[in-house]
């Protein structure tokens, strides 16, 4: 069990209450879908098809760019690129 935080009307002041691990992953780990599920929306691979397994096969280099540039932003990279940027402005 996980605790999480809840406004109580009652008390008027925000209570903990216990939480189901697997809602806490579930909440923990959607971020994820969300951030892919707005990328996709955003940059998708826009071919119109009338074969019923484009969407199957798009949704996979959308996935990979989507999980490749995740991992970028994670990396150590990214944060050296950022140092470069503010190097090359003179700041």
């Amino acid at each position: 069990m996980a605790k999480a935080s809840r406004w109580s009307v009652q008390e008027k002041k925000k209570v903990q209450i216990d939480q189901p691990s697997i809602v806490h992953a579930y909440n923990y780990y959607i971020v994820g879908v969300d951030r892919l599920d707005q990328n996709d929306g955003a940059y998708r691979i826009a071919i119109r098809s009338e074969k019923w397994w484009w969407p199957l096969f798009a949704f996979l280099p959308d996935a990979a760019v989507n999980n490749a540039w995740v991992l970028y932003r994670m990396s150590p990279a990214h944060g050296h690129q950022n140092l470069i940027n503010l190097a090359s402005r003179g700041v």
